[in-house]
């Protein structure tokens, strides 16, 4: 993973990692070192059908989201404000993939008919002449 000179894949100079080493291993450590693993042993767990797995599930789906939204913003930001890491096809791509998030998910979010009104105190009283069985 190291080329020359102790610079990150041989042979490239990335920008991303001569303006900022220690951001570039942040992330790198986040993502590989946390995020991955916690979701890879959460998918195995749902595949094998554990109890436990469905907990984690929707932190990891909840952070997946919420990395892309935020990748896709800082693509855009960067490339309106001219920095030199930018790239136009990184905020393209990103662009794409969320674009493809809305149209994937947005059937989860339509509000269904409610065929009965919900439930009044009211009508949810038990009378007081009902009796529990012990």
């Amino acid at each position: 993973m190291l080329g020359a000179g102790g610079l990150p894949y041989a042979g490239e100079e990335r920008g991303e990692y001569l303006s900022s080493p220690t951001a570039f291993w942040l992330v790198k450590l986040m993502d590989l070192g946390i995020v991955v693993p916690a979701a890879l042993a959460t998918a195995i767990g749902l595949l094998r059908g554990a109890t436990w797995a469905s907990t984690p599930m929707f932190a990891i789906v909840g952070a997946y989201t919420l990395i892309g939204a935020s990748v896709t913003g800082m693509a855009v930001t960067m490339n309106l404000n001219h920095d030199p890491d930018a790239s136009p096809g990184s905020a393209l791509l990103t662009l794409a993939f969320a674009a493809l998030a809305v149209a994937v998910y947005r059937p989860l979010f339509r509000v269904a008919d409610r065929a009965v009104a919900p439930t009044t105190v009211a009508e949810a009283r038990v009378p007081t002449d009902a009796r529990v069985p012990r």
